[in-house]
C-alpha cells in the first residue's frame, strides 16, 4: 500500500507548555477524503472542528498517528548545545520512526528551518535506514498546502492545548496558551513561578 506522511509541530518557542510533534501517514488513495473533511493548517479552524477532525484523524483504521511529546526540560538541556532547529529534525524523525509504516511514497514536511531543503534533508537523515522514503518535500506553510501536513498540524497543536489544559486544571487558574503573546499566560507566569 502507498503510504504519505505528513509531520508537523505545535508549541514551537512557548514560555509554557512542551513542544508538540505529530506524523500521519495515510494510504494515497484517502488523500480526497482529508480533503472533504476539511482539513487544513490547525490555526485556521476552531478548536471545535479541530478537535473533531483529531478524533476521526485516530479513529480511521488505515490511518497512523505518532506523537512525540518534548518536555520543557528537554528543550532546555538540548538548547545547551544544539540548536531549536537541530531539536526539531530530532523530534521530527522520531515521530516518522515511531509509524508502521515500511515504505513512504511521499514524506511531506512542514518546514521549521529557513532552508526548507536542509530541513528536508536533516530530517530524511534522521530517519532509520529500515523505512524507505521515496520522496521528501519540505516546504513553509506544507500545513496549509498539503492535508496530510494538515492533519499532523491538527493532531500536534490538538494534544499540547491539552496538555496546557491539563496545567490549568492543576494549577487551579487560566494559564493562557503557554504563548508570549498571549496576555492571559503572561500574567499567570508570576503565579507559576512563585
Amino acid at each position: 500500500m502507498l503510504m504519505i506522511v505528513g509531520a508537523d509541530e505545535a508549541g514551537r518557542g512557548p514560555v509554557l507548555g512542551p513542544l508538540v510533534v505529530a506524523a500521519v501517514a495515510i494510504p494515497a488513495t484517502d488523500l480526497q477524503r482529508l480533503i472533504d473533511l476539511g482539513v487544513d493548517d490547525s490555526k485556521a479552524l476552531s478548536p471545535k472542528k479541530r478537535e473533531e477532525l483529531n478524533q476521526i484523524i485516530h479513529q480511521e483504521p488505515t490511518w497512523q498517528v505518532s506523537i512525540i511529546e518534548c518536555s520543557p526540560e528537554r528543550i532546555d538541556v538540548t538548547m545547551e548545545k544544539k540548536t531549536l532547529n537541530d531539536l526539531e529534525v530530532d523530534l521530527f524523525g522520531e515521530a516518522i520512526d515511531s509509524l508502521e509504516v515500511e515504505r513512504i511514497e511521499e514524506l511531506i514536511l512542514d518546514a521549521c528551518d529557513t532552508n526548507e531543503a536542509r530541513f528536508g534533508r536533516n530530517v530524511a537523515s534522521k530517519i532509520s535506514s529500515g523505512k524507505i522514503v521515496e520522496t521528501v518535500i519540505s516546504k513553509h506553510g506544507a500545513d496549509a498546502e498539503n492535508p496530510v501536513v494538515g492533519a499532523a498540524s491538527i493532531v500536534a497543536k490538538v494534544h499540547r492545548d491539552k496538555v496546557i489544559q491539563s496545567i490549568a486544571k492543576d494549577r487551579g487558574f487560566n494559564v493562557g496558551s503557554g504563548y508570549p503573546s498571549d496576555p492571559n499566560t503572561r500574567s499567570a507566569l508570576p503565579r507559576l513561578l512563585s
